[in-house]
């Protein structure tokens, strides 16, 4: 679920013996629930995967928003809260949600110069395959700073990099673009 119902003070929380353990508010008392996403999600799976702790022995842990005025829920997390809904059947606003980590964006990799173009000569990328904007982790809404900033870059050093080449692959000789064809078939 969203980094926003954390924010809005949904807790996280799940059992130890027998009784609602808040093992992020326990573990970093002066942050609690609000420990940056990988953080949470690192001690999350410490409590599913090395703990063997998560609800009914699967690997989830609730994330409780039941606390909350459900109006405030409803104008601040109306979105998400109505996903869950129609994904669970489970109100938020009156029953914990039952989440786990999963991957959904990527902290890129690709190393960029300046122009944002690869290693490889002619290629360039840009927004979150590269790995410029990003530290261990990234902000909320830095993907938007990643695509913005890398295409507002890429784009034109590319156009500029191919103005600038003396051959195009039409120069090729033929047999090499045939060979090139023939492997990708048969991959």
């Amino acid at each position: 679920m969203s980094e926003s119902a954390r924010g809005e003070g949904g807790r996280i929380w799940t059992y130890k013996d027998g009784k609602p353990w808040y093992f992020l508010e326990e573990k970093y008392p002066d942050y609690g629930n609000l420990v940056p996403r990988d953080i949470a999600t690192r001690e999350i799976f410490d409590v599913c995967i090395n703990q063997k702790l998560g609800i009914n022995g699967e690997n989830m842990v609730y994330l409780d928003l039941s606390h909350k005025d459900p109006h405030e829920l409803d104008v601040k997390l109306g979105g998400i809260i109505e996903i869950y809904e129609k994904f669970t059947g489970d109100d938020p606003r009156k029953v914990p949600m039952k989440i786990f980590p999963a991957v959904h964006y990527s902290m890129g990799g690709l190393y960029v110069d300046y122009d944002q173009m690869t290693n490889i000569k002619g290629l360039f990328a840009a927004g979150e395959c590269d790995f410029s904007q990003h530290g261990g982790n990234r902000l909320g809404a830095n993907s938007l700073l990643s695509a913005i900033y890398g295409g507002t870059v890429a784009g034109p050093n590319a156009i500029d990099y191919i103005s600038n080449i003396d051959r195009s692959y039409t120069d090729m000789d033929e047999s090499i673009l045939k060979s090139v064809k023939l492997k990708s078939k048969n991959v």
